[in-house]
């Protein structure tokens, strides 16, 4: 039984929406609902993206459709971020300039990649403490500038005009990093996602490449930069666009919750 405040969240026809709900709320609970009222107002089960961070949620998800709607999931967009993001990468290889990965590097990868660039390039970090060389404060900072959208070339600019020599170094480090992904053929995760976000040069019929009319909702924590503007509610349809660029009609659902709830 929903309470007044989910159920109108959940049968809501505003073209985008965000939910902001705290922990026990029953986030999960409401969008189920919701991905029901999608459905009996006639959206097709293959027209609606249903997404979260954790395989737990996602598996939760997945199976609460199936008991209360007779669904068949399993090939249906409904899992996490970064595995709806793989599939994406996958259909949409050939049109990122990449030959579609067999699989997505691991964090010791990513840990090997650096140690590689770093065995190369020892003169690069010669002068910076100790810690600011670890492989983890590299990659950390690498996914902070990736989660912004910031390539490297703009990263380079930005650390110069700041002046910081360890991010002029960074910024350094970032772009032989994605310079080996791209000769290698290689996909990380942070780089999934941007790669999903990033479609400026895809047409319209490759951008909406799980459906023709996509309805996108998601259990999200919204604790990365790039989604940051749903947090504050400052959603414009440009926005919007750039964060679900696979929902041409911008009806969707944001559940934000607190992270590792």
């Amino acid at each position: 039984m929903l309470n007044k405040e989910q159920k109108l969240a959940s049968e809501i026809n505003h073209s985008r929406v965000l939910v902001l709900a705290g922990p026990g709320t029953g986030k999960t609970t409401t969008l189920i609902s919701r991905y029901k009222h999608l459905i009996n107002k006639g959206t097709k089960p293959e027209e609606i993206i249903c997404c979260t961070f954790s395989r737990k949620a996602s598996d939760e998800i997945k199976s609460r459709i199936v008991k209360e709607t007779d669904i068949e999931v399993k090939s249906l967009p409904i899992g996490t971020f970064h595995s709806l993001a793989r599939r994406t990468i996958t259909k949409l290889a050939h049109k990122i300039g990449i030959t579609d990965p067999k699989e997505v590097l691991t964090d010791k990868n990513c840990v090997d990649i650096i140690n590689k660039i770093k065995s190369e390039n020892k003169e690069l970090l010669k002068d910076l403490k100790f810690n600011d060389q670890l492989p983890s404060n590299i990659i950390e900072y690498i996914d902070g500038i990736r989660e912004k959208l910031i390539d490297p070339e703009d990263a380079a600019i930005e650390a110069s005009e700041t002046g910081n020599k360890k991010d002029i170094l960074y910024a350094e480090i970032y772009k032989k990093y994605e310079e080996y992904l791209t000769d290698n053929q290689l996909v990380d995760y942070i780089q999934s996602a941007v790669r999903n976000s990033d479609e400026a040069d895809i047409d319209q019929e490759s951008r909406n490449v799980e459906a023709e009319r996509a309805s996108v909702m998601g259990d999200v924590e919204l604790e990365n930069p790039v989604q940051q503007p749903q947090a504050t509610g400052q959603v414009n349809a440009a926005q919007f666009q750039a964060l679900f660029p696979n929902d041409p009609t911008g009806a969707a659902i944001a559940m934000r919750g607190r992270k590792n709830v």
